[in-house]
């Protein structure tokens, strides 16, 4: 069975048959297709006034700001470019949602600490990094050897 991979991060699985050297013939395909993207949720609101007070503390107390996500991705108020090229080349679409955004998209998910990643499948949820590994991370170097580690899980 191979797995074909399209630009939407779509995965169709296909089975082939050898024709001749240089046609194949698609014998079996299935026709659902599945959609798979990672979901990073910061443990932040969304409302600017939120915003503004977390970048203010992120700036005078780093050390008691409470998402270690966002204070290792970000400088000031836009993401460092290292993490931005690292999440370009993951194999899954990413999504990035503040906390009360994320409650209200998945409230059936939303019984969990932040920050967290998980791992969207159709409509199907499952945390694959949890906030205390994320909050064990130092540097943004470490941050994307945890993501590495884990999705190479998947």
């Amino acid at each position: 069975m191979l797995y074909a991979y399209n630009t939407m991060n779509y995965i169709t699985p296909h089975l082939f048959f050898c024709l001749s050297h240089d046609i194949f013939l698609a014998a079996s395909c299935y026709s659902k297709v599945v959609k798979q993207e990672l979901i990073f949720v910061y443990n932040a609101n969304s409302p600017i006034f939120s915003q503004l007070g977390d970048l203010i503390h992120k700036t005078i107390s780093p050390k008691t700001y409470n998402c270690n996500l966002c204070g290792l991705t970000y400088s000031g108020i836009s993401q460092k470019n290292e993490w931005k090229t690292f999440v370009s080349t993951l194999p899954f679409k990413a999504k990035f949602l503040h906390k009360d955004e994320f409650k209200k998209d998945y409230l059936k998910y939303a019984i969990t600490f932040y920050p967290a990643v998980f791992k969207k499948e159709d409509d199907k949820l499952s945390e694959i990094i949890t906030a205390s590994e994320i909050n064990q991370q130092k540097t943004l170097t470490e941050l994307q050897e945890l993501v590495r580690r884990k999705i190479s899980s998947l």
